[in-house]
């Protein structure tokens, strides 16, 4: 990506992990991920950094600002600290510093969590005139409707690690993790086969009858989109159902697309970007 204009840093910190990326007026840049670690934010991050600016042409004395999307306090004020020290420009939080323009029913609005809010106003920017059910699939499961630029609401579930550690937690179960490549329909035939696979399916059949159910609700024709660590896995279960896709399209990094639409709408804004 070269563009000899502003640009921005964005970050989205999540439980699992950390998404960044540069971007300039002209699109978003390459993803990068870390695991949401504080040793993973060590001086070796900020040569990091540095040495993908080089690779992707950002001119690093260019940058206009950070923005960052967290849903973990202590990890946010660590990375403050690490990007203080090697840039100079501005670090916003978002929505705490700058608004998201997107009307919401959620009460009271400040508990609505950053990425679910910056999820949906992305999908109500690349949607304007659909409604969007989104569902992040990573250490929690969310869904949430979105229509006429609004935020309706939704649900917050646990997501398969959660699941898996709740049954290791509260009875003598083995300690299993995820499935990581989707596969045909089975049964489980071992303890462990029977924890992962039912976690799975059942998270994929409560999806399923979710969805279906805010569909009816909303009343109108809906786009679904997924994004999140297992958004691909659960997507390529489609055929485990025979019907049509869980989801109408994936977007992996939907938080930082949001992220972006924000910064430059309010770029577009000055005539010098």
């Amino acid at each position: 990506m070269t563009d000899n204009t502003r640009s921005v840093l964005l970050f989205d910190v999540g439980n699992s992990a950390i998404k960044f990326a540069f971007a300039t007026s002209k699109g978003r840049g390459k993803t990068h991920i870390v695991q949401s670690k504080e040793d993973c934010l060590s001086t070796s991050f900020g040569v990091a950094l540095e040495r993908i600016a080089y690779e992707e042409a950002i001119h690093l004395s260019s940058l206009e600002a950070i923005y960052i999307s967290s849903v973990v306090p202590t990890l946010t004020t660590f990375l403050d600290v690490l990007l203080s020290s090697l840039f100079s420009c501005d670090i916003y939080h978002i929505p705490k510093d700058k608004a998201v323009p997107l009307a919401s029913q959620y009460e009271p609005k400040d508990t609505l969590g950053a990425d679910r809010l910056i999820a949906a106003y992305a999908a109500s920017c690349f949607y304007p005139d659909q409604c969007v059910i989104t569902v992040d699939i990573g250490t929690a499961i969310t869904i949430d409707c979105i229509c006429a630029h609004t935020f309706l609401g939704g649900f917050i579930l646990p997501g398969l690690s959660l699941i898996l550690e709740s049954l290791q937690n509260a009875a003598q179960l083995p300690k299993v993790f995820p499935i990581l490549e989707a596969g045909d329909f089975a049964l489980g035939t071992s303890t462990e086969s029977c924890m992962r696979l039912g976690a799975t399916f059942g998270s994929l059949a409560m999806l399923e009858s979710l969805l279906s159910r805010c569909k009816d609700f909303l009343a109108k024709p809906c786009v679904t989109l997924a994004t999140g660590g297992a958004a691909h896995l659960f997507s390529a279960y489609k055929a485990c159902w025979k019907e049509k896709p869980l989801f109408t399209a994936i977007y992996p990094d939907l938080v930082l697309q949001g992220l972006f639409f924000l910064w430059h709408q309010q770029c577009n804004k000055k005539s010098s970007c």
